[in-house]
């Protein structure tokens, strides 16, 4: 009970209340949700705490990957905080827990672990220049459709947002094995909660800040870029030639009136990655566009990894672009 009740003690909205009733009939995604919401109400009653807990308990008997729960729990709680301050204690806390389960792990299941194979390096394992992957002929109204053809406003970008009545549990579990000491974690989309993640895994640059990216219409997003320059962080951008002229882009707001340095591609081809490699530690890569649409609508993917080899893989193509685009 003391990981609920550390986190109930966090926040101060008014709670509602979960009965145990309600609380036996609920899916565990919800459960999580309800159960951190109404944590107030309970966690001073041990019996009823305790009764929660056995109800939780027997949720995590059919769960096989423990992380990716304790992964959603913070997500849910980072979701009601109502403070920044919250948010940060509970991100170090989610650090914490992250890091002793990697102990145990490194204890109780060490031997069984392999290492990842290198990713990117020199670049030849990962260059897939040769292969052309079929061209699919949609009318819907994502970014990413044929060059110069049906390009959408911001606004349509915009209009297909949704809200959503509960959090969406996407926990994020942690794919590479401890023994390696690599980090890597995979995020999907549309969720708030691992927009969050996205969004301070940029805010945490010190020091540099690369981007690549098709498509920047998500304003937040282009904020963050924005912050990052005020701090002192080196922050550069690559964008595709087309994208950055549409209306709503942010691309050229960026680099006109906040300084920050920017190149497009200038050529006939898209320029269609998506990643960004911070303090040259931490690399984001995935099908996500910086868009409204893929926060809110699409169905996309992100991973973040502190990978060497995936940094450093992606850290050549950035510059190789940055030379090319000059």
């Amino acid at each position: 009970m003391s990981l609920l009740g550390c986190l109930a003690g966090l926040f101060s909205s008014p709670p509602p209340y979960l009965s145990l009733n309600e609380a036996q009939a609920l899916p565990l995604n919800e459960f999580v949700n309800r159960s951190v919401e109404s944590a107030p109400h309970f966690v001073s009653n041990p019996a009823e705490s305790q009764s929660l807990v056995q109800i939780y308990q027997r949720h995590l008997q059919g769960q096989a990957d423990l992380r990716s729960v304790t992964a959603g729990l913070f997500q849910t709680a980072q979701n009601v905080a109502t403070t920044d301050a919250d948010r940060q204690r509970l991100q170090w806390v989610h650090m914490l827990m992250d890091s002793t389960m990697n102990q145990v792990a490194n204890l109780s299941q060490g031997p069984q672990y392999q290492q990842q194979p290198p990713m990117g390096g020199g670049g030849n394992a990962n260059d897939h220049s040769s292969q052309q992957p079929p061209r699919k002929s949609n009318n819907n109204n994502n970014n990413n459709s044929h060059k110069k053809q049906g390009q959408q406003s911001f606004a349509a970008v915009v209009g297909q947002g949704h809200s959503q009545g509960t959090t969406e549990f996407h926990p994020a579990p942690t794919m590479a094995p401890a023994t390696s000491g690599i980090k890597m974690a995979t995020y999907f989309f549309p969720s708030e909660p691992n927009f969050k993640i996205l969004l301070n895994t940029l805010n945490s640059a010190r020091n540099s800040l690369d981007v690549c990216v098709f498509s920047l219409t998500d304003d937040d997003l282009a904020n963050a870029l924005i912050a990052a320059k005020k701090r002192g962080v080196q922050v550069r951008l690559i964008s595709d030639d087309d994208q950055c002229s549409t209306l709503g882009s942010d691309v050229q707001r960026l680099g006109n009136d906040h300084g920050i340095p920017t190149r497009v591609d200038n050529n006939p081809s898209h320029m269609h990655h998506k990643f960004a490699i911070v303090d040259n530690q931490t690399l984001i890569s995935g099908s996500y566009n910086w868009t409204k649409a893929a926060r809110k609508s699409n169905r996309e993917n992100i991973m973040i990894t502190d990978s060497p080899d995936a940094v450093n893989g992606f850290r050549q193509e950035f510059n190789r672009l940055w030379q090319e685009y000059s």
